[in-house]
């Protein structure tokens, strides 16, 4: 089972929020704040579950607002 690692900007006084929603759905994600400061956290997750982590990042999305939980793109 390969692990997806995703980096993502959150405004950090969601941070806590954010491991709490996601660390619920058990075996989802693991969650390591790289930046507390920045607000830039990093998600390990299977790639099997890749579906539903996206629908509830979409959910925490709309709760948090679409510009306080943006993904960060890393290109080659």
């Amino acid at each position: 089972m390969p692990l997806l690692k995703k980096k993502f900007y959150i405004e950090p006084r969601n941070i806590v929020y954010f491991r709490f929603i996601t660390e619920g759905y058990e075996g989802l994600c693991l969650i390591h704040t790289v930046d507390g400061k920045a607000g830039i956290v990093e998600v390990s997750l299977p790639s099997e579950l890749e579906d539903e982590f996206y629908e509830v990042i979409e959910a925490l999305r709309e709760e948090l607002g679409g510009d306080n939980l943006t993904e960060i793109v890393t290109i080659f």
